[in-house]
């Protein structure tokens, strides 16, 4: 046998589920998932590990884009810092292979890295060394989903009528009720761990964001879901529950933007589902 430089086991068991058979107001299994094992230090993919993620990639349903999330893991040798950091780039090897070969098939992805696994019992030190793979269909859900938790890993909630300024981070005064109310909710169900994913208009380059007037920088949309994370952190939400991250011009509603109306619904923020607290590191 001949072991490579990155020894990786990539054992992968799909679980495929009938679309029919989903249920749309509850939350979802992943359709698929797999799991990507590195030696002490490694991060990178070999070319046997990219054979593999085809194999597993291929063997999705042929019924369009998918939602991924790709968390990675280290064992309790290192510091924490340092095991932080090599986690997220196990999981950013990844997730920038599935990016670069089945952009096609990718609606979303998240990308975290947790650091060291929680402690198991009977779990070989080998195999704390992953990176967990899921996909999940494309769902969007409302707040009144989410009050009543039909809600899942990777579900869109749609904030309707939560609108910002043009070139500004800061809400149109008619949406502060509705951010008062996202953060009732919140309170309510705590059990959430989410993502807040800010987005900008009228760029026209994907790969590009917004200007924003007030901090004279090219980062709009990561300073409007900086702004609601910082809100809703000084209205008594945990910020061990949130994370924020700007996405640009990376992934509009409306294109072109033909109206108005089209540009409003580019201008956003949104809540994305990662998952319970109870299942985080």
């Amino acid at each position: 046998m001949i072991w490579s430089k990155c020894y990786i086991i990539f054992f992968c068991h799909l679980i495929f589920l009938s679309l029919a058979s989903l249920p749309q107001a509850r939350a979802q299994s992943p359709l698929a998932h797999s799991s990507v094992y590195f030696r002490t230090d490694i991060y990178s993919l070999d070319p046997s590990a990219e054979a593999l993620i085809r194999s597993f990639m291929q063997n999705l349903p042929d019924t369009g884009s998918f939602n991924f999330r790709i968390l990675g893991y280290a064992d309790y040798r290192g510091s924490v810092a340092y095991n932080d950091t090599l986690s997220r780039k196990r999981a950013l090897s990844v997730a920038k292979f599935i990016e670069a070969e089945y952009s096609d098939r990718m609606h979303r992805i998240l990308v975290l890295g947790e650091g060291e696994l929680p402690p198991r019992v009977n779990v070989p030190l080998s195999e704390q060394r992953t990176v967990s793979l899921e996909t999940y269909l494309f769902r969007e859900r409302s707040l009144k989903d989410l009050v009543k938790g039909d809600v899942g890993p990777m579900d869109e909630i749609v904030l309707e009528d939560l609108h910002f300024q043009p070139g500004r981070h800061f809400l149109l005064l008619e949406s502060v009720p509705v951010l008062k109310k996202i953060e009732k909710i919140l309170k309510r169900r705590t059990e959430y761990y989410i993502e807040i994913a800010g987005h900008v208009c009228c760029v026209g380059d994907f790969s590009k964001d917004g200007f924003d007037h007030d901090t004279q920088t090219h980062n709009l949309s990561a300073n409007r879901a900086k702004n609601i994370f910082d809100y809703l952190v000084r209205n008594g939400i945990d910020s061990s529950r949130m994370i924020h991250k700007g996405y640009g011009y990376s992934q509009p509603k409306a294109y072109p933007e033909a109206t108005e109306e089209d540009k409003d619904k580019n201008r956003r923020v949104e809540i994305r589902i990662i998952g319970k607290m109870d299942q985080k590191k």
